[in-house]
């Protein structure tokens, strides 16, 4: 479909270098092999974040409790839950950092329809 990994291209700008500076490396560095490298320090669909599409098996009984409970504290049938799992969301949420970064009242659904 010529979909970009990501929602937009990461623009290779002064904050790309910036960050990437602080931690020793520059637009021409080369990773060692199996290396991440982050070039963001933040999270999101705008700043070239990731829409993945994971199999519910895989997310933690607790987790999906957690989460199925969430929008009756809204009073709402459905919500956008933005989340960062420390150790990952197949970890029970209350065994690890967990941050609810946003829950989203009106969340944007169609962006799921093609996850990358």
């Amino acid at each position: 479909m010529k979909l970009y990994p990501v929602i937009h291209p990461l623009a290779k700008d002064i904050r790309i270098s910036q960050f990437l500076k602080g931690k020793g490396l520059n637009l021409f560095s080369i990773p060692k092999d199996g290396e991440t490298v982050t070039l963001r320090n933040r999270i999101s669909l705008a700043s070239s974040g990731v829409v993945e599409a994971l199999d519910k098996k895989t997310i933690h009984p607790r987790n999906l409790q957690l989460f199925r409970k969430t929008p009756a504290l809204f009073k709402a049938n459905i919500l956008g839950i933005d989340a960062i799992f420390d150790k990952g969301i197949e970890f029970p949420h209350d065994e690890q950092t967990t941050i609810f970064r946003e829950v989203n009242l009106r969340p944007y659904l169609k962006m799921h329809d093609y996850p990358r």
